[in-house]
């Protein structure tokens, strides 16, 4: 008989509310939050997607699979599983942009750029008497500084071995990052344990790739 342990990684994203129209900074990394189940099924795999939440949880209100909400600058949309992803940004005037979008509106240069799992969102006045000339306003110095450390993204689909387990494919998102088995205390039980993390890859939108 072997029992299932699978501790899970979910997404839980974090963002510094930020509402001053001009020269507003930041970027936001998805941090890692670990559940642990442990299940004797012999579906181990679905039954453990079974039990993770339905719906997503941000500041105290649910949101359902692909309803989208704000939180600060940044957009985000609900996924399964009770994880989110940051769909793009927000401007302090009420403005959508999507991830990679570069704009200049009202002496305002806006910078929503994504790298990896990170977003870059930054607000810049420029263009009037003592501001700099808004083609001059550089990239945010964490993008700039993540891409050269990560100058090449692919965008190829993970290995098998990393989004499949006991032949089942994991959900879109999910990766395999360890597995291996172990005996089980005070039973002759095999203990089969495995960690997954919901990893997506944020990317700009094609108009600004």
């Amino acid at each position: 008989m072997i029992s299932l342990l699978f501790p899970i990684f979910l997404s839980s994203l974090i963002t510094l509310s930020t509402s001053a129209p001009t020269n507003t900074s930041s970027n936001h990394k998805p941090p890692s939050q670990l559940q642990h189940f442990e299940i004797n099924h012999p579906d181990g795999i679905n039954a453990i997607f079974d039990l993770l939440p339905k719906v997503c949880k941000k500041n105290g209100k649910t949101y359902k699979v692909g309803d989208e909400f704000d939180v600060g600058n940044l957009r985000y949309t609900c996924q399964e599983f009770g994880v989110y992803v940051i769909a793009g940004c927000r401007t302090h005037t009420g403005k959508p942009l999507k991830l990679g979008d570069i704009e200049v509106i009202d002496h305002v240069k806006f910078h929503c750029l994504a790298h990896g799992t990170s977003v870059y969102y930054r607000e810049t006045a420029c263009g009037q008497k003592g501001e700099v000339n808004c083609d001059k306003v550089p990239l945010p110095r964490g993008y700039e500084q993540a891409v050269k450390n990560e100058p090449i993204e692919t965008t190829e689909a993970p290995p098998a071995h990393l989004t499949h387990v006991n032949g089942k494919e994991l959900p879109k998102g999910w990766v395999l990052i360890h597995g291996g088995t172990k005996d089980a205390e005070n039973s002759n039980h095999t203990l089969s344990t495995h960690i997954l993390m919901y990893h997506p890859q944020l990317h700009h939108s094609a108009k600004h790739a």
